[in-house]
């Protein structure tokens, strides 16, 4: 099962040479954005760590362009969904962090059993509310960079 959903995630890059970029360099513990970096080309990676190790401070990992982001809630009680939210975001670049980026346009939606299945194999025996955060990628397949036990901040605001 964990292979599976694997797929379903951004790609995990261990260094700078295996890296497609551009891709994303975040604190391996943190939130909205804070110390996230978008890296054009290897020496970005170099200028920010100076070299350091990656692990256990940092990710590297594929940023999946597209102006479009969904953000999906759970509220969930041992694996059942309850109820479920969406909202889908577009934005005014291809690769970009969160918030650091400017709200084109946003809506309600209604996802496809497919992308909802997904989430939700995830959140077996889960109680509580979930919140994930995804993009398309161009071969339609979703790609989850982030979940947290909590409500989407998109949500807390609007």
């Amino acid at each position: 099962q964990h292979l599976v959903l694997a797929k379903y995630l951004p790609r995990y890059y261990a260094s700078a040479e295996e890296a497609s970029y551009p891709c994303i360099l975040k604190p391996a513990v943190g939130a909205y954005g804070t110390g996230a970096h978008i890296l054009n080309k290897s020496e970005d990676l170099y200028n920010l760590t100076l070299g350091a190790v990656l692990e256990p401070r940092w990710v590297l990992q594929e940023s999946i362009p597209g102006r479009n982001e969904f953000s999906t809630s759970f509220l969930v009680d041992h694996g059942v969904v309850l109820d479920m939210v969406t909202m889908r975001y577009e934005y005014d670049g291809e690769h970009y962090i969160w918030p650091r980026v400017l709200e084109v346009s946003k809506e309600l939606c209604e996802i496809p059993d497919h992308q909802r299945d997904v989430m939700c194999s995830f959140l077996k025996d889960y109680s509580g509310i979930c919140n994930f955060n995804y993009k398309l990628r161009s071969d339609g397949e979703m790609c989850i960079f982030e979940a947290n036990p909590r409500i989407g901040a998109d949500l807390i605001g609007d």
